[in-house]
């Protein structure tokens, strides 16, 4: 029996320490995280038994702040803010401005991995406005709105500081305020990097 006591505190400490060092998130702390990614296209098309090509460079730019509430151990709500720019320029000097903002309220949830890492699985709606302008034609605008979901490697470089990277699916659609009824649905996916700060 006296053998046993050893053992039974051995493990009560491990589990402690492994609680301790773990990188969950408690109830009550506030996370304020950033990103932004950053793409440059050169492209040549082409269509069969037409002898016309047409080449154009295209650049995107985006940039998001997210802020999070855990109001569960590693279960948050979540409000985000995005605004995305895409130029493409053509080889006759025409180009096309695609802008948008959105706001993105959604849920999240911190998978602790050891004392140093942790993964963030979320989800999130898209309630906003794009706008498209070209060269040689009028700019029109319209309502944005969609769906998204993801996950987010967090490596901790202090207690309250990560810097992150992830990958995201998305799915929108945007209806023009045109006589046309016109309608843009745009989906795909991308991956991002950033950095997270926490309040306990």
């Amino acid at each position: 029996m006296k053998l046993l006591y050893p053992v039974v505190t051995a493990l009560t400490l491990s589990t402690l320490s492994f609680a301790t060092l773990a990188k969950d998130l408690p109830t009550g702390t506030w996370e304020v995280a950033g990103g932004s990614n950053l793409q440059f296209l050169s492209a040549q098309t082409e269509i069969d038994g037409n002898s016309g090509e047409t080449e154009f460079d295209q650049s995107t730019f985006s940039i998001e702040a997210t802020a999070r509430y855990y109001f569960q151990n590693n279960l948050a709500f979540q409000l985000g803010y995005e605004y995305s720019n895409e130029t493409t320029e053509y080889e006759d000097n025409s180009e096309e401005e695609t802008s948008s903002f959105a706001l993105k309220p959604g849920i999240a949830y911190n998978h602790s991995l050891n004392e140093d890492a942790a993964i963030l699985f979320y989800a999130n709606l898209f309630l906003g406005r794009l706008e498209y302008d070209e060269t040689f034609g009028d700019s029109v605008e319209g309502d944005l709105s969609g769906f998204g979901f993801g996950a987010e490697y967090r490596q901790f470089v202090r207690d309250n500081i990560s810097l992150n990277i992830g990958a995201s699916y998305f799915d929108t659609e945007t209806e023009f305020d045109d006589d046309n009824d016109t309608t843009l649905s745009i989906s795909g996916t991308q991956i991002a990097v950033g950095a997270s700060l926490y309040l306990f």
